[in-house]
């Protein structure tokens, strides 16, 4: 299998038919051109295993949890809605897999049944359960931007320059490139821009390694707060609580955030649990200055 981490012309025409290929829809013919190149590419090999592992993690979520008829019928409109709206010049046309995925985790991200924090009482009392509660909600912020924003990147494998970085996170919020380069040496900082999800506004950078995806997202405080809810963090560096959650349903992504007087921070990653706090502990401290140094 060739290793080069280099994409051609062919890696994007097969991350555009993966799901059709794993879902096996492809014509014959189609489908052995999909398998030849697998075969043959590191990189898109990893892609449909890492797709691959969604699709099964959501089907299994699907047959344990039943969405109610209106909670279907407005994750249905809202596709429709997205796959009919222009797309800004960052964001590129999604193959339909992006969309079931967004479909499925949007019943998750919103809390629907399987989205749970793990916790080590079996039997928590009415206090912890409503810890847990406030503390999940705030870790889902970050979560649900991850989700509807780098699952996108990271299916497409072209990375911003430096110039197109500096631009989407605009003066207030460039200098975090440097905080992250600085404190991250063995991941590439791939995109870096403002975004939006649930009509908030998010600052985004984008990680990758060896087929890896990191999430730095940033987000203004709307009366949130993990202190205010009596979360117990799962670490702390430097004075600065840390708070973590595992998915059950999907044990491909962390999130763990951290925060400072005007702002929610959010690392979220397919990393394991350890991976994810410790990276989120070596940026905290950095991220946190910088934020708290943002006037206004």
């Amino acid at each position: 299998m060739n290793g080069n981490n280099e994409p051609s012309e062919r890696c994007g025409e097969t991350g555009r038919l993966l799901d059709s290929y794993l879902g096996n829809e492809l014509p014959e013919e189609q489908a052995r051109e999909v398998h030849n190149h697998l075969e043959g590419c590191a990189r898109c090999s990893l892609l449909a295993s890492n797709i691959q592992r969604i699709r099964e993690s959501l089907k299994r979520s699907v047959e344990r949890e039943t969405a109610p008829p209106h909670l279907r019928e407005a994750i249905v409109h809202r596709i429709a809605g997205e796959a009919a709206r222009p797309k800004i010049l960052q964001f590129h046309v999604l193959p339909r897999w992006s969309y079931a995925v967004a479909a499925a985790l949007l019943v998750l991200v919103l809390g629907w049944g399987v989205l749970r924090l793990t916790t080590p009482d079996p039997s928590p009392d009415r206090g912890t359960l409503a810890e847990l509660s406030q503390t999940e909600g705030i870790l889902k912020i970050g979560m649900g931007d991850h989700i509807f924003c780098a699952v996108r990147h990271h299916n497409d494998e072209r990375a911003q320059d430096v110039e197109q970085m500096v631009k989407g996170l605009g003066p207030t919020y460039a200098g975090l490139l440097p905080v992250m380069r600085e404190n991250l040496h063995d991941f590439n900082v791939v995109v870096a821009h403002t975004c939006s999800f649930e009509g908030r506004r998010f600052i985004h950078l984008i990680l990758r390694r060896d087929g890896r995806i990191v999430s730095l997202a940033i987000t203004r405080k709307q009366r949130e707060s993990f202190r205010a809810a009596g979360s117990h963090p799962a670490a702390e560096v430097s004075g600065i609580p840390l708070f973590q959650a595992r998915l059950q349903e999907l044990q491909e992504y962390q999130v763990t955030g951290f925060e400072t007087d005007r702002f929610l921070a959010f690392l979220v990653s397919d990393l394991d649990g350890a991976s994810n706090l410790r990276i989120a502990s070596s940026i905290a401290p950095d991220v946190g200055r910088f934020l708290s140094g943002i006037p206004g």
